[in-house]
């Protein structure tokens, strides 16, 4: 796998793998720059709203005391996550399912 390829691959990985893939992006150029700043836009807003919904169980839950399974959030955020590590490998810029075209409109060109 290319240098690349894991800067991608690292976007997904948690929050450190995240931080780790912003450093080595700033010293690409081209190309390399954009493939990559793409799946970091795509990482960074698959987290952010991770963490947004699941804020929001978390007050539903104090405040109506109903757990509406913060589970489900995890294990769709799990598989977004798989299916960008399969983009990055395969070398594509394309959106993750459902939320992508989103995160892609409200974080611009971010990173680049």
């Amino acid at each position: 796998m290319s240098n690349n390829k894991i800067v991608g691959v690292l976007a997904y990985i948690t929050i450190f793998g995240f931080i780790i893939a912003l450093i080595l992006n700033a010293e690409k150029k081209g190309s390399e720059r954009s493939f990559n700043a793409f799946h970091l836009r795509q990482a960074l807003g698959l987290g952010l709203i991770q963490i947004a919904i699941l804020f929001v169980f978390q007050i539903i839950d104090f405040i109506f005391g109903i757990d509406l399974g913060g589970i489900w959030i995890r294990l769709a955020v799990f598989i977004l996550s798989i299916i960008g590590i399969l983009n990055v490998v395969k070398g594509e810029m394309k959106e993750l399912p459902i939320i992508g075209n989103f995160i892609s409109k409200t974080l611009g060109r971010i990173f680049e």
